[in-house]
């Protein structure tokens, strides 16, 4: 018999990899054994791994399913996996925990995601080793035209000689770096071999802010080669929302659920084709991916469909609105108009149809002017789900997952609509107002004093946005916490609670 009990080890501790399932296993009434916080890697230390496997070994034999995010477990982290020095064999020791879970109970699930590491194009070392300060550029340019010019390609990629190459950068630094993201990818192959023997039963690989051309792109594509006859693996873009949608799966297949998408458009365009910036793939295929994680698929018929995703898109390329205010430059904004018509749309079909919002107009943050005219002429609460965070990858996992769970396995419908109410403050007023007044007028890396100013600047506004809500729906809702768990502006936790008032009850 499958019980409830659901063993998670996140990506690391931000709110996305360790909030975000904690409540989607709360909405669908399973019980979720997770580590706690102070375990796991951030930006300022690396994750207890140690302590991490004696939790996995402590509490797998309870649960139905185990779900691992591998950065963690082997490296500590996210962040800590581009950090990291241990050698081959010393990371691989780790993987040995898969073994004995299986060796334990064959039955138990084991859905596992790893991570090609990025490689970033700019000289911030805040998540990269101390030398990308001074050579992340150099790094990238390098890569990309290697890649670019099939000077290194998937025949010579494991006995490449990079130095030959890197006139721009110390040889002991390439160095330091290709041997690393060697490591790294072949730690990855050890991976796909676990879920070749079906030690792992399903396994994602995702390509953290990928592109056209570079290191980053050729594993994937030597990966995807080496794993292409085996279903229960799957490489896609994205990395935050890995855990979330793998969550979803475990939840879709206890309940024997296979959820029905229909995706809508504005009608000009066929949009699906749109590359998104940071996933060097079109929206077709990102979700095409994760629906295959979660058991879902795409029908072409409105009439057939469970849930309705609504792509709100900008009539030219995707644009990163943040580094657009760092860099204080003008984002591009749809016309009044166009987004009048879109919104018209959207009302006619929310009558009928149980629909998500799917804002990828820009990267990082809902398109402000679009979610305001919104929410104008729409209850919020109508939704069954809204995302718009970080990359198109990011908004799209959190969609499908939350949708799909809030339809079929709402069994606690305050905490669904917490988490719905959460999505509008983060991903809306936050990541689209307040976050990028602050960019742009402040220099980074900002303040303490700032933030707290910001803090209290983002609860004013946020309570006032749930007493509009209050007021329409007959709850309660009242801010929990608020935080900014990097000490930055790029990610905050808001938490609030729900409740039906008085008149309601």
């Amino acid at each position: 018999m499958i019980n409830n009990n659901i063993l998670l080890i996140p990506l690391d501790d931000r709110p996305c990899n360790y909030d975000f399932p904690i409540k989607l296993a709360k909405i669908a009434d399973c019980n979720l054994i997770i580590p706690d916080k102070n375990l796991l890697g951030n930006i300022f230390r690396v994750g207890n791994r140690k302590k991490i496997y004696k939790f996995i070994e402590s509490n797998f034999k309870i649960c139905s399913s185990v779900i691992i995010s591998f950065d963690t477990l082997l490296y500590g982290g996210l962040v800590p996996s581009r950090r990291n020095y241990d050698t081959f064999e010393e990371i691989k020791s780790f993987l040995s925990i898969i073994n004995e879970i299986k060796n334990y109970n064959k039955k138990i699930k084991i859905y596992a995601n790893t991570t090609i590491m990025r490689i970033s194009n700019n000289n911030y070392n805040e998540e990269e080793k101390e030398y990308w300060k001074d050579y992340g550029k150099e790094i990238y340019k390098l890569s990309y035209f290697l890649h670019k010019n099939k000077i290194i390609n998937q025949n010579n990629y494991e006995n490449f000689s990079i130095e030959e190459y890197s006139d721009k950068i110390p040889r002991k630094i390439i160095n330091d770096y290709f041997k690393g993201r060697l490591k790294n990818f072949f730690i990855n192959k050890e991976i796909i071999n676990l879920a070749i023997n079906k030690k792992i039963d399903f396994l994602s690989i995702s390509c953290d802010d990928s592109g056209k051309y570079g290191f980053n792109v050729l594993e994937k594509k030597i990966l995807k080669e080496y794993c292409k006859n085996f279903k229960n693996i799957i490489i896609y873009p994205g990395a935050d929302e890995a855990l979330l949608i793998l969550l979803t799966r475990f939840i879709n297949h206890k309940g024997k659920i296979k959820p029905k998408f229909f995706t809508l458009f504005d009608c000009r365009t066929k949009k699906d084709k749109t590359i998104t910036i940071y996933e060097g793939v079109s929206i077709k295929n990102t979700l095409k991916s994760q629906l295959k994680v979660i058991g879902g698929k795409i029908v072409n018929d409105i009439n057939k469909c469970d849930i309705v995703l609504y792509f709100h898109l900008l009539n030219k390329s995707q644009e990163d609105q943040y580094l657009n205010s760092i860099y204080k430059k003008k984002s591009y904004e749809l016309s009044t108009k166009f987004i009048k018509n879109e919104i018209e749309n959207i009302e006619n079909i929310t009558k009928l149809k149980d629909l998500a919002i799917v804002d990828i107009a820009y990267a990082n943050g809902a398109d402000k002017k679009f979610t305001e005219c919104l929410l104008k002429k729409i209850n919020p609460l109508n939704f069954i789900s809204y995302s718009a965070w970080n990359t198109a990858g990011n908004t799209i996992g959190t969609i499908i997952s939350h949708s799909s769970i809030a339809k079929f396995n709402n069994k606690n419908k305050l905490i669904n609509l917490e988490f719905l109410i959460e999505r509008f403050l983060d991903d809306y007023l936050y990541q689209s107002k307040l976050r990028l007044e602050y960019a742009k007028k402040y220099l980074y890396p900002i303040s303490e004093s700032k933030l707290e100013e910001l803090k209290s600047y983002f609860i004013k506004e946020s309570n006032k946005f749930i007493d509009n809500i209050s007021k329409n729906n007959k709850l309660k809702i009242k801010i929990k916490k608020v935080e900014f768990p990097w000490n930055r502006l790029f990610e905050i936790n808001v938490q609030v609670i729900v409740q039906y008032s008085k008149k309601q009850i």
